[in-house]
């Protein structure tokens, strides 16, 4: 609990220190006083409002997001199916929270667009808070003040009240933003039930300001026939982490018709002040203000002025307005290539209603900003079923999914770039995985996506387990195949249709474990006895060796990524791993005769390591001590031994 908390102080003062370096001492301790006053002698804008979202859990929900994992990973890769065996996608079967603490270590701001379609806790989506809680009554009440609070926590467990499911979403959420790139989006769908709370909550981890959207999404045309009202929508919320970074992309117009003609064709207006004159003006972008000149004796049958960005005598200044008390500024800055610039865009002059001249852009695109209300048979839920259908010949297997057009327009307005990874880490029907496979097809991005998947159980009662299917996760990656070979039928394209398959478990309990205040000293001093079990076969599972969980689980947790495979070291008759200039040391086996090899090998230069990573429990303490001591004397070599 305190090696968490002090990891999540120290990552804060990270992120303050590469930013305001000025403000820590030789010693690096935080000169806090001396950066109040710099923030009041610059002016810098605060508020005093004290309005906080507060929730019993919230204390708890902060620290699990911090709290290291006690999960493994294991590649479950059909070696047999040869699209997967090289595929950049990935499938984790297991819950989402472990998952994407394991992604942290090789994914933060690495996510370039992230969509989640959470549990609504509507009361009859069997939604329940079933985190593992870390701590006994005790530890708790030490962690959040009083026992009463930390018994409330408790209670959680089970329960499907706003607070169980708020800190059920927190940690997530949390994860999630550290993962997205700081020109990514987050892409999240709700509805009433927990529509309100789930705002609080982006805003609180985002921040209001990094909102880029509420969207309202009609997915029942004619109405939920019950209630007062014939309920028809959803919410689709997209936030940033950094609003003023991310350039989404535009989608086809409807109508594709314009509003104004010249010799160059069609086109509409777009003013060229920035509206957002709170955010955007002259007291943080002075280069954005500055006059253009408009001759308004000269007006066509339109409305429009001749206009300049040089004083022309007798020609009317023209400045961005003033907007609630804040000036405006333009949205372009002025530069040497701004005659160019004006001449390129088409800038023209026009007077509003209200008799004042304005500055505009000729927009001649043929798309426009999709716009908040997404309205379109392809995005309801009736269309979603029917898709389920064409693949599975019924539409009873999921009771909520998404339809693919949905995700497609996601993806179309995203930011784009190739290879940009897309995670879902509430993947149910794996409409996401779906939706990037035909939008690689249409525009060959290279795409990658990671669905996440809780393996929920399939009641006996559903159809699914009729069927022959036992986890939710088993139908998510049927429903890839299907997809696949759809879309590979329809396209002919030559594009990713495989993924590479892991499971996030619980480790295994080895005996070390059970030492009270266990250390690597101890587990040294008490190793010759580990040989009497094989603690990597500890980890085998489905038939896959202990070694390529520990192997999967390191390359992600040391920063390799989820595609990263390790080639084999022959250290005489032991086999070793290495990757970049890491190796792995995990089997059972090691003798004085491979540490000697090993040891030659980096001498001569044949093998090029700065660290040597050893699994504790399956070395022999007279092997691992000459091995410490050998690398000690070789520079710029580590040694690093791990328990799990």
């Amino acid at each position: 609990m305190e090696n968490n908390t002090e990891m999540e102080s120290n990552e804060k003062l990270l992120i303050l220190k590469s930013q305001y370096p000025q403000f820590f001492d030789h010693e690096g301790a935080f000169q806090f006083e001396q950066f109040k006053d710099y923030l009041y002698n610059a002016n810098i804008e605060h508020s005093m409002e004290t309005f906080s979202l507060n929730f019993v859990g919230k204390e708890y929900a902060k620290l699990l997001s911090d709290v290291e994992t006690d999960t493994v990973v294991t590649p479950l890769t059909n070696k047999e199916i040869e699209q997967d065996l090289n595929s950049k996608n990935t499938y984790y079967i297991g819950d989402n929270l472990h998952v994407l603490k394991h992604l942290r270590h090789s994914y933060e701001n690495k996510i370039d667009v992230i969509y989640i379609d959470p549990p609504y806790n509507t009361g009859s989506d069997r939604f329940s808070y079933n985190d593992d809680f870390l701590f006994s009554l005790e530890e708790l009440t030490e962690i959040v003040g009083n026992e009463e609070k930390a018994q409330r926590i408790l209670d959680l467990h089970g329960r499907s009240s706003h607070s169980a499911w708020l800190t059920f979403m927190y940690p997530r959420l949390l994860l999630g933003y550290k993962l997205l790139r700081n020109t990514g989006v987050m892409f999240v769908s709700i509805d009433d039930n927990e529509q309100t709370n789930l705002k609080f909550l982006l805003d609180e981890l985002f921040g209001e300001s990094n909102m880029i959207a509420n969207n309202t999404v009609i997915v029942k045309t004619e109405g939920r026939r019950y209630g007062y009202f014939a309920k028809t929508h959803e919410t689709l919320y997209a936030y940033a982490k950094d609003a003023e970074l991310v350039q989404l992309r535009e989608v086809p117009k409807v109508d594709n018709t314009f509003d104004y003609f010249d010799e160059n064709g069609g086109y509409d207006l777009q003013g060229l002040r920035n509206r957002n004159a709170k955010k955007f003006n002259i007291t943080n972008r002075k280069n954005l203000y500055y006059p253009f000149y408009v001759n308004s004796d000269v007006v066509d049958e339109y409305g429009f002025m001749p206009i300049s960005l040089e004083p022309v005598e007798g020609w009317e200044e023209i400045y961005p307005a003033k907007t609630n008390g804040n000036q405006s500024v333009w949205r372009w800055g002025q530069g040497e290539g701004e005659k160019a610039r004006v001449e390129f865009h088409n800038l023209t002059a026009k007077r509003s209603d209200r008799g004042q001249i304005q500055i505009y852009q000729k927009k001649r695109s043929e798309t426009e900003p999709q716009k908040t209300l997404w309205q379109n048979k392809a995005f309801t839920s009736f269309r979603a079923t029917r898709e389920l259908e064409g693949y599975f010949g019924t539409s009873e297997y999921f009771e909520t999914p998404k339809p693919i057009s949905l995700l497609e327009r996601v993806l179309e307005i995203s930011p784009a770039k190739k290879d940009m990874i897309i995670l879902d880490y509430f993947s149910g029907s794996s409409t996401t995985a779906d939706a990037v496979m035909r939008m690689n097809a249409k525009d060959h991005l290279k795409r990658q996506y990671i669905m996440v998947q809780l393996p929920e159980e399939i009641p006996e009662d559903k159809l699914a387990y009729k069927d022959g299917y036992r986890t939710l996760d088993e139908l998510g990656r049927k429903r890839i195949r299907l997809a696949a070979e759809k879309i590979n039928e329809e396209t002919k394209e030559n594009i990713d249709y495989g993924f590479r398959t892991f499971e996030v478990r619980k480790a295994p309990i080895l005996s070390l474990d059970q030492v009270v205040d266990f250390s690597v000293q101890v587990a040294e001093q008490i190793s010759i006895g580990f040989n009497a079990e094989d603690y990597v076969a500890k980890y085998d599972y489905k038939g896959i060796n202990g070694v390529q969980t520990l192997l999967a689980t390191w390359l992600l947790r040391d920063g390799y990524g989820r595609l990263a495979k390790a080639a084999e070291v022959k250290l005489g008759d032991y086999t070793a791993y290495q990757f970049g200039k890491r190796l792995y040391l995990i089997q059972e086996g090691l003798i004085s005769d491979n540490v000697v090899e090993l040891l030659k090998m980096i001498d001569n230069k044949t093998l090029n390591v700065r660290n040597v990573t050893a699994f504790i429990p399956s070395m022999r303490f007279d092997e691992l001590r000459e091995l410490d001591i050998a690398l000690r004397t070789r520079k710029g070599i580590s040694l690093e031994k791990r328990v799990e």
